[in-house]
C-alpha cells in the first residue's frame, strides 16, 4: 500500500465520522444542557470546535487561549466538560499538579 492510497483512506475515514457527528446532530442534541469549556490556541480549530458544541447542542465557554484564562473560567464558570489542547504555546497543556 503507497504512502498516497494511505493518506486518501484515512481522510475519508476522517470525512466520514465528522458526517456521521453532523448527522447525529440532525436528529438529537448529544450535549444538550451541557457547558463545554474549549481551550485551544489556534484560532480556526478553537472556532471549529466552538461550532461543532454549539451544532451539538451545548453552550460554549471560551475559546481561551491562555492556561491562567482557562484556570479562571474552570473556577467561575464551573464547565460540564472540557476541551484541552495538550499542547498550549506558552502554557504547560496538561500536568500534575
Amino acid at each position: 500500500m503507497s504512502l498516497h492510497s494511505t493518506k486518501v483512506r484515512f481522510r475519508t475515514h476522517q470525512l466520514h465520522d465528522r458526517n456521521a457527528i453532523m448527522s447525529a446532530s440532525d436528529n438529537s442534541s448529544p450535549l444538550a444542557g451541557l457547558s463545554v469549556l474549549v481551550v485551544e490556541d489556534h484560532f480556526l480549530i478553537a472556532e471549529e470546535m466552538c461550532a461543532l458544541v454549539e451544532r451539538l447542542g451545548g453552550t460554549v465557554i471560551g475559546p481561551m487561549s491562555k492556561v491562567s484564562a482557562a484556570l479562571g473560567a474552570l473556577e467561575t464558570a464551573k464547565p460540564d466538560l472540557a476541551l484541552l489542547d495538550v499542547n498550549l504555546r506558552g502554557g504547560a497543556g496538561l500536568r500534575r499538579r
